[in-house]
């Protein structure tokens, strides 16, 4: 049964960065977060929970061109990787779009450092467009958006993962201006990554167009 689990934000963020970098996983303890009573007191956000479309193990192995006791090893190998990414295609089919994921997206996909507030809401607009043209899950908190969107940057921004630069009153332009570090980056990936897959094939489209130098291009030379 495929099963998709997520969170706003993760508990143990810093233990995942460590792990990304190459650290060794420390095994789960629910003791020492009980008594870290410090997590308690902060704010989480959601977890979602979503099942998958059930995979029928009796009807998919009849349904392969010949039964498991006649594969080869080789041939057992592909079917447990074919079973497995299918799997995973289920999971991203009940994945959901957090707050959090697309402003994570939206901050990463720029190439400079500091990003301004409008800058960043037209990326996020953007993506948001996207997304729901492709019909997937968001998280019940973009009911209200545009408060959905705000509350991430400012816990972003709080917990220092970003830094919010605001305009002195004395200048005429009054914009607010978010500023990523490199080393925060990947504090972002975590996020980012839990909707990548939604933007797997549009990459591709663009990658395809972006690399050609002619004005026009056919869909059929696109698609080649």
């Amino acid at each position: 049964v495929p099963l998709y689990i997520s969170y706003d934000r993760v508990i143990e963020e810093r233990s995942y960065l460590k792990e990304l970098s190459g650290v060794p996983k420390v095994q789960e303890n629910t003791a020492d977060i009980i008594k870290t009573t410090s997590i308690l007191r902060k704010r989480f956000g959601r977890v979602y929970i979503n099942i998958g479309e059930p995979i029928i193990m009796k009807d998919y192995l009849d349904a392969q061109e010949k039964p498991m006791e006649q594969m080869t090893v080789n041939e057992r190998q592909s079917l447990y990787r074919k079973i497995g990414y299918e799997s995973v295609l289920e999971i991203n089919k009940v994945s959901v779009v957090t707050p959090f994921a697309l402003v994570a997206s939206g901050l990463l996909s720029h190439d400079r450092r500091g990003i301004s507030h409008d800058e960043l809401q037209a990326i996020l607009n953007e993506f948001y467009d996207y997304l729901s043209t492709r019909n997937v899950k968001f998280a019940a908190t973009f009911d209200n958006r545009e408060r959905a969107l705000q509350d991430s940057l400012n816990i972003f921004a709080s917990t220092n993962i970003i830094s919010r630069i605001e305009a002195d009153e004395e200048e005429e332009m009054q914009e607010v201006v978010y500023s990523l570090e490199e080393n925060k980056r990947l504090n972002l990936e975590y996020y980012k990554n839990n909707i990548l897959h939604f933007f797997v094939s549009i990459c591709f489209v663009a990658t395809a167009i972006v690399k050609n130098p002619e004005d026009t291009l056919s869909q059929t030379k696109i698609l080649a």
